[in-house]
């Protein structure tokens, strides 16, 4: 057993420009089997189509989010609703909210 340290939601520009992301939980913090990020994206924002090795869950804390698949299923998440994306669903992911919404992103193993 050991303390690890856990990031509050501040942090840098994710990989996409309309999404911000906030390592909370990752390496630098000891943490050494998953990852946990606070994301946000204001009215509109996109997380263009993309892939993930790992698997990942998504969960709204707050707003509203319709997370696509390639396949052609669509899911709409509400606070305190989530998702699992197993590695390599293609996805993005769209603010549906008339404001910002925030959500964490798990992904396990954690990415290397």
């Amino acid at each position: 057993m050991e303390k690890v340290k856990m990031f509050g939601c501040k942090g840098v520009q994710g990989p996409y420009p309309d999404l911000t992301h906030y390592p909370m939980a990752n390496r630098d913090g000891g943490w050494t089997k998953f990852e946990i990020i606070c994301s946000t994206t204001e009215k509109g924002g996109v997380g263009d189509w993309h892939v993930h090795v790992e698997e990942q869950m998504q969960l709204v804390l707050d707003g509203s989010l319709k997370v696509n698949f390639r396949n052609g299923q669509s899911f709409d998440l509400g606070p305190e609703e989530a998702i699992l994306i197993h590695p390599g669903e293609e996805h993005e992911v769209v603010n549906t909210n008339d404001g910002q919404t925030k959500y964490l992103v798990v992904m396990a193993p954690h990415r290397a």
